[in-house]
């Protein structure tokens, strides 16, 4: 009896302690999933973190290593903090030098404890990693804005902490985000800094606080130290500031002269912390406005807009503007499930928004005329109802603010649609939320193809990161050469800083060739300024380009053919060089094709479509073609 009453007793604490674990567990739900998301997204983000190294085969990652480099080596022997460039800010230069230097001093401390194989910290992965911290943070914030915009009173609703953690779930598994952070680039950073001002500007349209109106002013200051455009953050804040003033009409709490100054003091807290930040732009103008330097701020929104026509641009040439983004950036960036995801988003949003302000006019006009009737205060608009209205306009006003100006541009380069793609997460995040609670009799299919999506999108992701865990192909490429074409043989390639091939000997230790260098910025001995095309006749370029070709072997990738290809009507000669090449009409066959395609198991993407750029870094194709009398009959 004593031994089953200890046994009841055992079973009943058991089913107690049990209770309370999962009591704990459906309380903490929104914690653990948050944290898994993270996870998520940051394993993504690391998947192949140290592909092509020592080299970098990004021009924009170079570019920035070499500046922070050249700025920690001029402040070791002079003290001088001027980066010497503008058309990235200095923050991130700064951020990339000290991390250096962190790395390196806990590396030197810690081979006191224990021996390390390495002696220093690689600026190169160094700036990788802080690129996968704020990406990962990027999805940390995208959440909390999430929650943001759907918070109303001290507590969040389940279908807002869906919307969250939907919306998080999007950001970390998308595309774009996730290959931009396996660079050590600054467009990372610069979106993790809008989302902070976004954010910033939500809570000030909730509160109208001065606190709140100096955070925004320094988070989108320094969105604007990583790169100037991102003062288009001036939208949202407008809008986060006059839905303050309307949605507080008829209270008593703060009358709206004092939001008008605290609109100023955000203005200047953005100008004085940008200045201090960039001090030479007044101490060193020249760096940001001399037409002559490629790295300039003048020089680069010149060549955006399409004012300064540069070679490296050329493959935009005939692309539609806005249309692009639609079908290159969001296809190829996001992935067609995402994409048609997201643009359904917007939409829903703009439905929402349109459902939302009918409701606030209406009950507008009734308080109004009650309050004419009655000689009292006008009543503010109902919370909820005014919430969804502000969430909607907010995110569409910064979509569409950073959308005219990007998607407008001539250069359309793959990175510039990244602020876009945590907006669009929160909307579809937001559809999502709703169509997991549809109506009853549609619920189960309606989470079917929810999943679906998501797991589409997860997919096309996770076979674009297998790149990253292959030998590159321009070291594939360089291994080959190095087998299978005897030494001595005169081989052409060209200038491409993202193939490196011109520097052959010193990027892949390819001695003993005899190299001849194809530089289209440099034609029959006249040389290009400001990276326009040389001023050289169609008829002397022929020419000149007949005579290169004369090797034993000839290397090409795919950017110069693509830019030139874009742009033959201003290219004749250079067009149709690189059309006989590929047809087998200037003397030369294909030998062998290095490219590497996006796979998951069986199933390959093809994203040869894709903006040059989404493949030129990572993944470019490499023809190796051969003399034809170089070539054996039986080969």
């Amino acid at each position: 009896m004593r031994t089953a009453a200890l046994v009841r007793r055992l079973q009943s604490r058991t089913a107690e302690l049990v209770w309370r674990l999962l009591s704990l567990i459906r309380i903490a739900r929104f914690s653990l999933l948050t944290g898994g998301i993270l996870l998520l997204a940051l394993l993504l983000r690391l998947v192949g973190l140290t592909w092509g190294f020592p080299h970098s085969f990004n021009v924009d990652e170079s570019h920035v290593v070499y500046l922070a480099s050249q700025l920690a080596q001029r402040f070791s022997q002079t003290g001088s903090l001027d980066p010497q460039a503008s058309s990235y800010g200095a923050l991130p230069l700064y951020l990339l030098a000290l991390s250096t230097a962190l790395a390196d001093g806990a590396l030197t401390w810690l081979k006191t404890l224990v021996a390390l194989p390495f002696d220093s910290a690689p600026m190169l992965y160094v700036g990788r990693l802080l690129a996968v911290a704020a990406s990962t943070a990027t999805v940390g914030l995208t959440m909390a804005l999430a929650s943001a915009l759907g918070h109303e009173g001290t507590a969040l609703m389940p279908r807002q902490q869906r919307a969250a953690l939907w919306s998080g779930l999007l950001l970390a598994i998308s595309l774009l985000p996730v290959r931009e952070a396996h660079f050590g680039t600054v467009d990372s950073l610069l979106v993790l800094l809008m989302m902070l001002a976004l954010l910033a500007a939500a809570r000030l349209a909730r509160t109208g606080a001065w606190r709140d109106y100096v955070l925004t002013g320094a988070a989108v200051a320094l969105a604007m130290s990583v790169k100037i455009g991102a003062g288009l953050l001036v939208v949202p804040v407008l809008v986060a500031h006059l839905a303050h003033i309307r949605g507080s009409r008829g209270t008593r709490a703060v009358p709206s002269c004092p939001y008008m100054m605290y609109m100023m003091l955000c203005g200047l807290v953005v100008v004085v912390l940008w200045l201090a930040l960039n001090p030479y732009a007044l101490l060193d103008p020249a760096a940001y406005f001399d037409l002559d330097r490629n790295d300039s701020v003048r020089t680069q929104s010149l060549v955006v807009a399409g004012s300064l026509r540069v070679l490296y641009t050329a493959q935009f040439e005939g692309t539609t503007p806005y249309l692009y983004a639609v079908t290159n950036w969001l296809r190829y960036g996001l992935g067609l499930p995402l994409t048609g995801l997201s643009l359904a988003g917007v939409g829903y949003s703009f439905w929402r928004l349109w459902q939302a302000r009918r409701e606030i006019f209406s009950a507008g006009a009734a308080s109004e005329s009650a309050a004419l009737s009655s000689g009292g205060s006008q009543v503010p608009p109902d919370p909820q109802v005014w919430g969804n209205w502000f969430a909607d306009a907010f995110l569409l006003a910064w979509l569409l603010a950073y959308f005219v100006v990007a998607g407008g541009a001539y250069a359309k380069f793959i990175r510039y649609a990244l602020p876009l793609i945590p907006p669009l997460c929160i909307l579809a995040g937001r559809l999502l939320a709703d169509l997991w609670d549809g109506p009853r009799r549609w619920r189960l299919g309606l989470r079917l193809v929810v999943l679906l999506i998501v797991a589409a999108g997860l997919l096309h992701t996770l076979a674009f990161v297998q790149i990253y865990r292959q030998p590159d192909v321009r070291l594939q490429a360089a291994d080959w050469i190095r087998k299978q074409i005897p030494a001595g043989a005169s081989i052409l390639v060209e200038k491409d800083e993202g193939l490196l091939l011109h520097r052959a000997a010193a990027e892949y230790g390819l001695e003993g060739y005899e190299w001849r260098i194809w530089n289209p910025y440099e034609v029959a001995g006249v040389s290009s300024v400001r990276y326009q095309a040389p001023e050289v006749s169609a008829e002397q370029t022929e020419a000149y380009l007949r005579n290169l070709l004369t090797t034993d072997y000839a290397i090409v990738g795919s950017s110069w053919a693509e830019r030139f290809t874009a742009a033959a009507a201003q290219f004749p000669a250079q067009a149709d060089f690189y059309r006989r090449l590929s047809a087998g009409q200037a003397g030369y066959r294909v030998l062998k094709t290095f490219e590497v395609t996006p796979r998951l198991g069986p199933f390959a993407w093809d994203d040869r479509g894709a903006e040059l750029t989404f493949r030129l870094f990572d993944h470019p194709a490499i023809t190796i073609f051969v003399a034809a009398a170089e070539m054996p009959a039986e080969k």
